[in-house]
């Protein structure tokens, strides 16, 4: 199975709330490739299981990109969103689902990981984003790729403050990795954590991290700053307002 979206258009779709949560790009014409209409547990607040045909989320890619976003077979984990591009241009290509807006509390995320042993890291590529649906990226929270294969926390709050940690070596390639983060929403004494598993990766404390109307966003992607070979693969996403555990495995 593939299903693969490629635009050489500019696609937004703001889909709030999560009637169908974990599904991109999708079209009704589809409806008979797997369950299109599988939600979100009753606790989450967005999720993705990328199983078959996608809605809830949406795909973007923007003209210059030469990005593919498609659900792929995967043999370890069935289903799962691919985000490829063989470096021909530096533009967009991500999936994105919205939210009502939070604006306090916590959140808690959780992601499936692969990077691909031919994915180019130069400066930084960003693989999740939490944000308030702003593409400029000053109010966020993100997971990113460093070079060196190392795992970075990147913090970008309203005052704007900027907290970057880095995991050097983290990164495995070819090998699914379960992320988790949590974000405490404060306007002061605010904090955002990674971890892979039950273990502690990087943090950015004592910062504020409510962005101006909230986050709204969840973004998977491979968003670099200039134009590079990528191939990342995400599953079993979700965010919620409690911590969200690692599964045993692999589906197999």
């Amino acid at each position: 199975m593939v299903l693969a979206y490629r635009f050489r258009f500019l696609v937004v779709s703001s889909l709030l709330g999560c009637a169908a949560c974990g599904r991109v790009g999708y079209d009704p014409l589809d409806a008979a490739i797997g369950d299109a209409s599988v939600p979100c547990a009753p606790d989450e607040i967005a999720c993705g299981g990328f199983e078959g045909p996608l809605g809830g989320w949406s795909v973007r890619i923007e003209p210059q990109s030469d990005g593919i976003v498609r659900v792929v077979d995967d043999p370890e984990r069935g289903g799962a969103l691919a985000i490829t591009s063989e470096g021909g241009g530096p533009g967009l290509a991500v999936a994105e689902t919205y939210f009502e807006p939070v604006i306090e509390g916590s959140l808690h995320g959780r992601v499936w990981l692969r990077v691909g042993a031919r994915t180019e890291i130069d400066e930084f590529v960003v693989a999740v984003q939490l944000d308030d649906g702003n593409d400029d990226g000053t109010q966020k929270v993100s997971l990113d790729l460093l070079s060196g294969d190392a795992l970075g926390l990147t913090a970008t709050t309203a005052h704007p403050a900027v907290r970057n940690g880095a995991a050097p070596g983290t990164i495995r390639r070819d090998e699914w990795m379960c992320l988790r983060f949590e974000v405490d929403l404060r306007d002061d004494g605010g904090a955002a954590r990674l971890s892979e598993g039950m273990q502690p990766l990087a943090s950015a404390e004592s910062i504020d991290t409510i962005p101006d109307g909230g986050f709204r966003r969840l973004m998977l992607g491979a968003v670099g700053p200039s134009a590079g070979v990528r191939d990342v693969l995400f599953d079993d996403v979700a965010l919620a307002r409690h911590p969200l555990p690692c599964q045993s495995g692999p589906r197999r």
